[in-house]
């Protein structure tokens, strides 16, 4: 599991440590315990030296979840719905991707910034430079739900006839 690896796992708490230093609160989610997350998690925080919110989905704190992210001035998403929920809140985000579902997702939504990609080792230092490893939609998010507001619009068309 490339998550588990200790070059992640170190880049994490590097950036853990840096940010608690620039004076950000700590957020650690999880999404997906069968994934390794909640396992991963507890790796970083048992080595942080900072004061770590963690929050664990547990399939009904979609809520606290949401809070969180609504809340967050800055996202390292290390998983899917951390960058998208991240992006659908205006959070500057920093995605660290592990599949193409994640790029393609970036790309559709016009995504400017930059990405780190956990199967190139050596775009991890992007993590370090918060100016650089800042990234929004390209395309305002309103925009975005208005168009999937009307996706469907032809195929509901096809069925109700």
């Amino acid at each position: 599991d490339v998550c588990s690896s200790d070059l992640y796992m170190d880049y994490m708490k590097k950036i853990t440590q840096k940010y608690a230093d620039e004076g950000y609160n700590i957020s650690v989610v999880s999404f997906c315990k069968d994934e390794g997350d909640e396992t991963a998690a507890e790796r970083l925080i048992e080595d942080a030296s900072v004061a770590v919110n963690k929050i664990y989905y547990n399939g009904y704190n979609y809520s606290e979840i949401l809070e969180c992210f609504r809340n967050a001035g800055y996202v390292v998403g290390s998983r899917f719905h951390a960058t998208v929920i991240g992006l659908a809140f205006g959070c500057d985000v920093m995605p660290v991707v592990y599949s193409d579902k994640t790029l393609n997702i970036l790309n559709d939504l016009k995504y400017v910034g930059d990405i780190a990609d956990i199967r190139k080792p050596q775009s991890y230092s992007k993590f370090l430079n918060i100016e650089e490893a800042s990234g929004r939609l390209g395309v305002p998010v309103e925009q975005i739900r208005a168009e999937a507001e009307v996706q469907f619009k032809k195929l509901d068309e096809l069925l109700t006839m």
